[in-house]
């Protein structure tokens, strides 16, 4: 779990949920550097001519999970990352329609960049088809 804000509440309220299954939580200091890095690729992105990038509030979940296991893992592949549609269906509780774009918190089109470059470093292995 990473969203810093809520994560003991959600945590809480996981475990009285689901008892069997263990729950745990990003550090405020890992979530930090993790914005770090990503400021850094989205400035290498711009040099290299990519953008323009739209402002962004925060990371999508899969970006935190994406991030962290690049660093635990010597392979990380993924797969539908670079397919985001504001017409599609929702990712959330499997709503047939988006109730809002996901713009307003994330910049999609830097994330997509974002995994194409570490793609191309090597770093993960984008499944695209």
């Amino acid at each position: 779990l990473w969203f810093p804000l809520a994560q003991d509440d959600v945590l809480a309220n996981c475990a009285k949920r689901f008892p069997e299954n263990p729950g745990y939580g990003m550090s405020p200091r890992l979530i930090q550097s993790m914005v770090r890095v990503v400021k850094l690729l989205r400035v290498d992105l711009q040099r290299l001519g990519q953008g323009a990038f739209g402002n962004w509030y925060q990371l999508t979940s899969g970006a935190h999970g994406v991030l962290h296991f690049a660093r635990m893992c010597d392979t990380v592949s993924l797969y539908g990352f670079t397919t985001y549609s504001s017409k599609g269906p929702d990712q959330y509780n499997g709503r047939l329609k988006k109730q809002h774009s996901g713009q307003v918190f994330h910049d999609w089109a830097m994330e997509g960049a974002i995994w194409r470059l570490m793609n191309a470093a090597g770093i993960i292995n984008l499944c695209t088809h």
